[in-house]
């Protein structure tokens, strides 16, 4: 078998529990963290973006499955500058180079050189954008469901998500944001009604 860190039952891994702040740069970001390095991936923490939907946030895209990478990872899932609790500036010059620029001067301000990235949806772009320009600070780098990289030539376009954005954007209800984000997943029973208020109300 190979080294894994075996959390204690006793470990809090709620959202308030794992909440930390730090600048990045000029800004502030919120994110979670928890687990602690092991041999799995090197010992390199993982560093997870989310997505860029209405109400996205590291904990709405990540923190159900914070347990699970935190017994193998130093996990920390990150709210992007604009979104969740961190700071929302102006966006400067291009969106996924201002994104990942304050993502590495966070990774400064926690003293860590290198990680492992993991980029969804919007994110995907921004991770991308931080693997090109810092590539000494990226170990491995995984892109799920990446959005904003290229034309899509194999499906209709907009996709079946960008359009239940846009129907969202168009009318801003609950019932609109179910929509778009019943399509981003199988298991629609992770669709709750918490989940659909929760990120209602950060939208």
């Amino acid at each position: 078998g190979r080294p894994r860190d075996v959390l204690s039952p006793m470990t809090d891994l709620s959202q308030e529990a794992t909440r930390r702040c730090a600048k990045a740069g000029e800004i502030t970001l919120n994110y979670y963290e928890a687990g602690s390095p092991t041999a799995v991936g090197g010992g390199l923490p993982l560093v997870m973006l989310h997505g860029g939907g209405p109400g996205a946030s590291a904990w709405s895209n990540f923190g159900r499955a914070l347990p699970g990478f935190a017994a193998d990872f130093r996990t920390l899932l990150v709210d992007q500058p604009g979104f969740g609790g961190s700071d929302k500036p102006p966006v400067v010059g291009n969106f996924y180079r201002h994104a990942a620029d304050h993502v590495v001067r966070l990774l400064d301000e926690l003293g860590i050189d290198r990680v492992h990235l993991l980029g969804n949806s919007l994110r995907g772009g921004t991770a991308m954008r931080l693997a090109l320009t810092y590539p000494d600070r990226v170990g491995r780098l995984v892109l799920m469901g990446p959005g904003g990289l290229s034309l899509n030539l194999f499906h209709a376009d907009p996709t079946e998500g960008v359009q239940r954005l846009m129907d969202f954007g168009a009318n801003p209800s609950r019932e609109a944001l179910r929509a778009f984000i019943s399509t981003m997943v199988v298991d629609q029973s992770l669709v709750t009604d918490e989940l659909v208020e929760e990120r209602f109300a950060d939208a």
